[in-house]
């Protein structure tokens, strides 16, 4: 989980694996293994980006909509569930519940929604 967290913030820039392991205190091949389940979450990942650190952003293979025909295209992947916005993984505020006031809600709302993400992932497909 404070992988997930740290790797959910916008603080960020580029993911720096030294500095990643002394921020959470874990031993590198844990912190490796969880970005790889992550990365591999992320990539069958088939909602909209919004919601997500920038980090985790650049994993997702999301492709967007042709707009030629959209109402009618829309219509009949809504029918089939296969629409962006059926599978968009929306955080629901439980981790500020927990946290300490001193904890920024959009970053606790990233960290939501990659864990619900990691949930959503079937064990075979995050293996």
């Amino acid at each position: 989980m404070r992988i997930t967290h740290a790797l959910s913030a916008n603080g960020y820039r580029e993911v720096a694996l030294l500095k990643l392991q002394a921020d959470v205190g874990l031993a590198t091949d844990k912190v490796i293994a969880m970005w790889k389940l992550i990365t591999k979450a992320t990539r069958r990942y088939k909602g909209y980006k919004h919601g997500f650190g920038r980090i985790i952003q650049r994993e997702m293979k999301v492709r967007s909509l042709r707009l030629w025909n959209y109402p009618a295209l829309k219509a009949k992947l809504i029918a089939e569930g296969k629409h962006q916005s059926q599978n968009t993984i929306v955080a629901t505020g439980l981790l500020v519940l927990a946290a300490p006031p001193s904890e920024s809600r959009k970053r606790l709302d990233r960290t939501e929604c990659v864990l619900r993400l990691l949930l959503a992932t079937p064990p075979s497909e995050a293996d």
